[in-house]
């Protein structure tokens, strides 16, 4: 098997999508947001073919290593009173796909409105995370991979599937950028050996 050298852009999927739109010169879009996907598609920067659903995620509720709160999600959860004057690290719900199933999640259970004017909004999942591991929060919400990545931070609970619409990533070619290691790239994603390393890592392969 030949071996491709892979360079990875990590940022929110608005402004990856942006940036592929203005001309960077990207291979592969990977995005937990159909919505930029179907954008950049609309404005006929994705291959038409080479376009799949990859992975499967989970939405956590995360503290501090050293925090020992305990707090069960469900419906009204008393999460401000938790917060004991502080904030809840969320990513942009705007623009960020982790946001925005925050945003939901929150919103399902029937507490947003009263624990939006008490988050801390980060411009990527990254800077979400990092927010809870220096302690500056005593909760965040990120994905499951990412509190599984993380040895700063403790897993506090998941949110039930049933109060997100599912956190699916999707994988799809940039137009004009069709190679043959491109093309053997993306069909590699969805393979068996890296369905493993992606499962070890927390996801589940769709």
């Amino acid at each position: 098997a030949s071996r491709v050298r892979v360079a990875a852009a990590v940022a929110s999927s608005g402004m990856l999508a942006r940036q592929i739109d203005n001309g960077a010169p990207a291979d592969l879009f990977v995005s937990a947001n159909i919505e930029w996907i179907n954008y950049l598609s609309r404005r006929g920067q994705l291959s038409s073919k080479l376009r799949r659903k990859l992975l499967r995620n989970r939405l956590a509720l995360v503290a501090p290593r050293s925090s020992t709160s305990s707090l069960d999600i469900e419906p009204g959860m008393a999460l401000v009173r938790y917060l004991n004057g502080g904030r809840l690290a969320i990513s942009d719900p705007r623009h960020v796909p982790a946001g925005r199933y925050a945003k939901s999640a929150l919103t399902s259970l029937g507490i947003w409105i009263g624990i939006a004017p008490h988050t801390a909004v980060g411009h990527n999942v990254r800077e979400t995370l990092v927010l809870v591991e220096r302690g500056e929060v005593p909760f965040g919400i990120v994905y499951v991979t990412d509190a599984a990545a993380s040895d700063k931070v403790r897993l506090v609970g998941v949110f039930p599937a049933e109060t997100h619409p599912p956190i699916i990533y999707w994988a799809a070619v940039v137009a004009g950028r069709e190679r043959p290691a491109v093309i053997a790239y993306f069909h590699h994603l969805g393979s068996d050996s890296a369905g493993a390393v992606f499962r070890r890592y927390g996801f589940q392969m769709d």
